[in-house]
């Protein structure tokens, strides 16, 4: 009864034919690499500022600097007396700010392509990206959501030419102190 029994089970163990698998994959894999849309990798041509003094292009009729610093930002350009010093602590309202004083900067003075930020070295790398993305894109809805994260549809270039500097962490004064 034992030697039948092992018969028995010879004979219903079959072997799994994997060919049709296979032959699926050969043609799956590479219809799906093929069709794939890959990611578009955006890269933002940046310069470096060598120094404070280096604010604005010479042939830049705006001159538009901010100074972001851990509690403020200053905005300033050539024909402000005092930078304007947007306090960061108010949030989101900041932020709304400084989009909208950015979008009156470009209404005045279209031609204007170039910006510069500089920043403190404890400022956090987010907050960095915040204000490249809104100096940079501009949203045409100010809604309570960041600027430069709604549609791209909805962008317009404002500051596409940016200089980024580091800036020493003296208190936030007006132009003329040292």
């Amino acid at each position: 009864m034992i030697a039948r029994y092992h018969s028995r089970l010879r004979r219903d163990a079959e072997s799994v034919d994997v060919t049709a698998f296979l032959s699926l994959m050969v043609i799956l894999i590479p219809f799906l690499l093929i069709s794939t849309v890959l990611s578009q990798l955006a890269i933002i041509d940046l310069q470096v500022a060598q120094g404070e003094s280096q604010a604005a292009d010479v042939s830049d009729p705006l001159g538009l600097q901010l100074v972001v610093r851990s509690t403020v930002i200053e905005l300033d350009h050539q024909q402000r007396q005092q930078p304007l010093l947007i306090d960061r602590a108010q949030g989101e309202k900041a932020w709304q700010l400084l989009a909208q004083q950015l979008l009156e900067l470009k209404q005045r003075y279209p031609q204007s392509t170039a910006a510069t930020v500089l920043l403190e070295s404890q400022v956090s790398y987010e907050v960095l990206i915040r204000v490249v993305d809104l100096v940079r894109l501009q949203s045409s809805t100010l809604g309570s959501e960041p600027v430069a994260a709604s549609a791209s549809a909805q962008q317009q270039p404002l500051f596409p030419d940016l200089t980024l500097g580091e800036v020493s962490t003296r208190s936030a004064a007006g132009k003329g102190s040292p």
